[in-house]
């Protein structure tokens, strides 16, 4: 009897090691990945006439009257979030400029649909809102300039700042309200090296 009750006891010993190294627990796992990726705003800014490419257009010997191609560009490349894109012109010619509105630079700009920041605050300052696109999107800033007929020599002669300087600056449109709130964050970009 004790030899069957330790067989038992071995069969149960042995059932019982088995039934726990088979036992499984039902288990299950899942991960969710959030990947990132960084916008961009990238312009450039181009003008026909500079053919050296160091973005400077020499005109000289300018006469009263006179038109004189000027064609700078400013393109936001494919791919650029939606964003603000200014130009600042500062016109050191405007006081021998022609008189006629839409010849004028700023009449330029205007018919090209650049919007005025602010005449009193920012002059020379203009902008638009330029949405995502997969292709790159060139904006004419103005075409040309012209010397108004009964400018004398010696009103020529007196300009001290004979050049019309352009700087495009571009600014992300998502988080910022105005244009006005853009412009300030692209002077302080600008301020600092940014």
């Amino acid at each position: 009897m004790k030899k069957m009750l330790m067989m038992a006891l071995a069969v149960i010993l042995v059932v019982v090691i088995s039934v726990s190294g088979t036992m499984a627990y039902f288990t299950d796992t899942e991960a969710v990945v959030n990947t990132f990726t960084v916008g961009n705003i990238d312009i450039t800014l181009d003008e026909k006439e500079d053919e050296d490419g160091d973005g400077k257009v020499t005109f000289e010997n300018i006469l009263p009257g006179q038109t004189y191609d000027k064609h700078p560009v400013v393109t936001v490349l494919k791919d650029s979030e939606k964003c603000y894109v200014f130009v600042k012109v500062e016109n050191g010619l405007k006081d021998i400029e022609t008189k006629t509105a839409a010849d004028t630079i700023d009449g330029q700009l205007k018919a090209k649909n650049w919007i005025v920041l602010d005449a009193d605050k920012q002059p020379g300052v203009y902008y638009k809102v330029v949405e995502k696109s997969a292709v790159d999107q060139p904006f004419a800033v103005f075409e040309s300039f012209t010397v108004r007929e009964d400018a004398k020599n010696a009103d020529m002669q007196a300009v001290d700042n004979k050049t019309i300087e352009i700087t495009a600056y571009a600014v992300q449109a998502a988080g910022i309200d105005t244009a006005a709130d853009a412009w300030t964050i692209a002077q302080n970009a600008e301020q600092y090296g940014a």
